[in-house]
């Protein structure tokens, strides 16, 4: 991303300008990250280069799938898109591709938002076992990310609870919905609401480099210049890749009704940082504080909001997909409230960790059964056979 220095023709002074490259507007696009999962040890493996190397570079896929920082993940990476069913057109081609190189090195893949196993936590510089979903949103200019930006910020309980799919570290059930905001929520500033503009922006940055969203300290929620984008990085990976469409659809129709709305109001600030950790700790069970004050369950307020949206969701051909979402916050079936229910039933981590494998990509199972124990049904909740008839395989 290029920086320039502008010479101001009243000051003389040398002053930052910050190029904002233009996308189109109403595009968006999703990074999802994924478990790279060894079928004996059922435990994170270091195999994301060589899953990597092993696609072919002449595939049309192979420039869209990337090793984690760890090495023990991959990320899968779409163009823009103008409706939810071309991402999760690209996205599936992505999928399998990425399982044929997982497949060719005996390992598997999950999506879930950190490593089940984890017990150290985030340090600062190095964020652990955890892995998300980053949603971006094209904006015409960089008022309009501003806009967008400070919009968004509103609504970070709702994509807390939306995504959320960690309730495990260290091996247990630890109570939380989502482990990863939790831990993360102390290393992701907002936007500065001191920044209402454009020039704003590049002001701030000239006075505090090291703070810039895109290069130094990430953002919850913020304008990539590079990209023409407003790029949202607290969502949790999903537990499949189908989810991580639906809810990035739901995010590209809630970016549009904000940008028509003449203003959207936010929490004040105590309120703000009560609802990030009720999110991240009760998912849609939360409670949340409105702009007003007044506290609602986190599920009324985004079946309310599910109900603000339909009319621009209507426009754009996603009333289908907000209805998915709508259903999964009414029956409480969201990724988090899933993992609860396997621990719930009883199962240790390697059984919850092979229900994930599965759910994933049903065709992984061939790997899991190769490793399964040889007890009988009775001990194993999620023997082979159990797995075929609980997930239709």
């Amino acid at each position: 991303m290029a920086v320039h220095l502008a010479q101001s023709l009243f000051t003389g002074r040398l002053t930052l300008s910050i190029p904002f490259i233009a996308s189109i507007p109403g595009t968006f696009s999703l990074e999802m990250d994924l478990q790279v999962i060894d079928p004996a040890s059922l435990r994170l493996v270091k195999k994301g280069a060589d899953i990597v190397a092993s696609i072919n570079p002449y595939c049309p896929e192979s420039s869209n799938i990337r090793i984690g920082p760890r090495q023990d993940s991959i990320t899968l990476l779409s163009g823009e898109h103008e409706h939810p069913d071309g991402l999760l057109a690209q996205m599936g081609e992505l999928k399998a591709v990425a399982l044929e190189a997982a497949h060719d090195n005996q390992v598997c893949l999950i999506g879930g938002g950190s490593d089940p196993w984890d017990k150290a936590g985030p340090r600062r510089g190095n964020p652990g076992g955890f892995f998300g979903v980053t949603v971006r949103l094209g904006v015409r200019s960089g008022d309009e990310a501003i806009r967008l930006a400070h919009g968004l910020r509103s609504f970070i309980p709702h994509m807390i609870a939306l995504s959320a799919s960690s309730p495990f570290q260290g091996g247990e059930y630890c109570g939380l919905s989502s482990v990863r905001n939790q831990c993360m929520n102390s290393f992701w500033p907002v936007l500065p609401a001191s920044i209402q503009s454009w020039h704003d922006y590049e002001n701030y940055v000239e006075a505090a480099p090291g703070a810039m969203g895109w290069t130094g300290q990430p953002w919850a929620i913020a304008p990539r210049p590079d990209l023409g984008v407003v790029e949202t990085r607290l969502l949790d990976a999903s537990l499949t890749l189908e989810k991580a469409c639906m809810l990035a659809g739901w995010m590209q129709v809630l970016g549009e009704w904000i940008l028509r709305q003449d203003d959207v109001p936010c929490p004040v600030p105590s309120d703000e940082v009560v609802n990030r950790h009720q999110a991240a700790l009760l998912g849609i069970q939360a409670s949340y504080a409105g702009a007003d004050g007044r506290r609602v369950s986190l599920q009324q307020s985004l079946l309310s909001m599910m109900a603000d949206l339909h009319d621009v969701a209507q426009e754009m051909g996603s009333t289908n997909h907000l209805q998915e979402i709508r259903s999964e916050v009414q029956f409480q079936q969201t990724d988090d409230q899933w993992l609860r229910k396997q621990w719930r039933w009883g199962l240790d981590m390697e059984s919850v960790v092979r229900a994930m494998i599965v759910l994933f990509d049903g065709r992984q199972l061939r790997e899991v059964a190769r490793f399964m124990p040889e007890r009988s049904a009775a001990r194993v909740p999620f023997a082979a056979n159990r797995l075929q008839a609980d997930f239709g395989l």
